[in-house]
């Protein structure tokens, strides 16, 4: 048992921009629709985490759908219980108010504005609580069709097909990031590695930050067993996300190729720390041991 508790707003948004939610004691999450500029809060039943073992059969799952321009807003209760010097709160209200006002701006400009007025109305006195606030914004993007349209094809094991229309859609929108990276992706599934490469590449020069970008990109180099260009990419994948399992496997089968079986059974060993079942993760530092039993 502990007094330690917290709460939370779970929220999962599928590729059709339905969103599901549970609320667990927080604050309300809201939805500012771009087409009428009306509020709509989202709340389910559900206590906060760590009140009671039995709380898990409260929570409650909704769901609804996003439409382009909608924004989700998600928010702590330091932002309505707020106080300025005469000890008033800046409340649900003006919160509504400041949402509604500034509905027009981009979803970083917009987050500013909430800010701004918030640090206006508390002055000199500042914040008495944590403030935090998170809003996603759906923006209509001239190629989501396209990418669509793809990922149809690839769900029906199309890949070739899916391939013929992102290269289609690359055509029409070339500057397209998320065509791009798709289209790299869907290379990699052909096992037409080379193209992958070259086309992720291209996708790295303007987005540094995908680690599945380099996973993709040190994975293809795997599989022409360029192993020595696979560790430099999959390291840059684990450098944006050092528990990513995949590329630690790949990065441990690439030093194992190497023959730098130490550094491959301690790359296996960080597997094992995240997935403690990993068979395979396991398979492989017992074959590296008779490895290396066998040269010495």
């Amino acid at each position: 048992k502990t007094q330690d508790y917290l709460t939370c707003f779970m929220v999962a948004i599928d590729d059709d921009y339905n969103v599901t939610y549970s609320n667990a004691s927080h604050q309300k999450a809201i939805i500012l629709r771009a087409d009428n500029g009306q509020i709509e809060y989202l709340d389910t039943n559900g206590l906060f985490i760590g009140a009671l073992e039995e709380a898990r059969d409260t929570y409650e799952e909704k769901s609804t759908k996003l439409e382009y321009g909608d924004k989700l807003i998600l928010y702590t209760d330091g932002i309505p219980e707020a106080q300025n010097n005469a000890r008033q709160e800046y409340s649900h209200e003006r919160f509504e108010k400041t949402i509604k006002r500034n509905a027009g701006l981009n979803g970083d400009e917009f987050t500013d504005a909430i800010l701004d007025d918030v640090n206006e109305f508390t002055g000199e006195i500042g914040a008495i609580d944590d403030i935090s606030i998170l809003v996603i914004e759906l923006v209509w993007d001239e190629a989501i069709d396209v990418v669509k349209e793809a990922k149809k094809m690839i769900n029906n094991h199309k890949y070739l097909e899916a391939i013929e229309v992102l290269e289609n859609g690359l055509e029409k929108y070339p500057e397209n990031m998320k065509i791009l990276y798709n289209l790299g992706k869907n290379y990699f599934r052909v096992n037409n590695f080379s193209k992958s490469i070259q086309i992720i590449q291209e996708y790295l020069k303007r987005d540094t930050r995908n680690k599945f970008a380099y996973y993709i990109c040190g994975a293809s180099y795997y599989q022409m067993m360029d192993f020595k260009a696979a560790t430099e990419q999959l390291n840059l994948a684990l450098a944006i996300d050092p528990n990513m399992a995949n590329a630690l496997f790949a990065l441990a089968m690439s030093y194992k190729n190497m023959s730098e079986y130490d550094m491959a059974i301690q790359t296996f060993e960080k597997v094992l720390n995240i997935e403690s079942d990993n068979k395979m993760a396991l398979f492989e530092i017992r074959q590296i041991e008779k490895l290396k039993a066998n040269v010495s």
